[in-house]
């Protein structure tokens, strides 16, 4: 896939047994013509291949009136145009292919959780062996670059490499794009999946007959307010129990030789 945005995109994707593909760009697209040309190739064999040329038209947002705005102008061009086949092109062997993946280890994505961002890189020219830098970033739904990295890798014919992160417990919910970059003489290939962090539901500690669960959050405040008022409890008794003490000792000890003197006892 090349999409020329004004910026020029490379990308690769699989299509299923019917032809269907889907590819997310990086980022937003400015409102314009766009051209987009896609290269179909057989994974089997790279010398069977096609070519399909693309324009779409991407409109800029309605700004804000207070009155109601008059009746729509058609757009200068229409929302797509219909593709044209091109005639096969020649594939250079500095071609190469990226296929991302986004493996949670769990069934679903949460915050504070752990995801594996999972690249497989082809090359059609396996004979040689090429250094390539490969980019790996996550960006949020407003846009911004929540995770980067980058790595220089040597392979021949396919490479395979797998990132584990671990989300931050504060990361706000939501969909996110990761995408993979390869970059070789000047040349980057793209590929993106995109991936939603759900918020964690909330686990009942205890559920009690009625209906009457409790959850964790409650249960652990019930227990924290059970400690304070402990700690104050065993505040206050000691607090009695050293005034009891210091009382005893200003009473006065009368012995049996004072009473005997005092003749109370004879």
């Amino acid at each position: 896939i090349t999409l020329n945005s004004p910026q020029t995109f490379y990308a690769t994707t699989r299509a299923d047994a019917d032809g269907k593909w889907q590819w997310t760009p990086p980022e937003s697209l400015a409102p314009g013509l766009h051209h987009l040309t896609v290269l179909a190739m057989s994974p089997s064999n790279a010398q069977i291949r096609q070519v399909y040329d693309l324009e779409f038209y991407v409109e800029a947002p309605l700004a804000a009136a207070p009155e109601p705005p008059p009746k729509a102008i058609a757009p200068r061009f229409p929302e797509i145009l219909p593709p044209v086949k091109l005639p096969p092109i020649e594939v250079t062997k500095d071609i190469y292919a990226l296929y991302l993946k986004v493996a949670p280890t769990e069934n679903f994505i949460y915050p504070g959780g752990q995801l594996n961002l999972a690249a497989d890189i082809v090359s059609f020219d396996p004979a040689v062996k090429k250094a390539v830098n490969l980019e790996f970033t996550i960006i949020n739904q407003a846009g911004e670059v929540i995770f980067a990295d980058a790595d220089v890798l040597e392979f021949k014919d396919s490479f395979s490499v797998i990132k584990r992160l671990g989300l931050k417990k504060d990361i706000a919910p939501g969909n996110y794009i990761a995408t993979v970059q390869l970059t070789q003489k000047g040349i980057a290939y793209l590929a993106s999946a995109g991936f939603v962090i759900q918020k964690e539901e909330e686990k009942p500690l205890l559920a009690l007959p009625g209906r009457i669960i409790i959850s964790r959050e409650t249960g652990q405040k019930g227990l924290f307010i059970s400690f304070v008022f402990l700690s104050l409890l065993l505040i206050l008794f000691l607090i009695i129990l050293w005034r009891e003490y210091q009382k005893a000792k200003s009473e006065i000890q009368i012995a049996d030789k004072d009473l005997w003197q005092s003749g109370q006892i004879i």
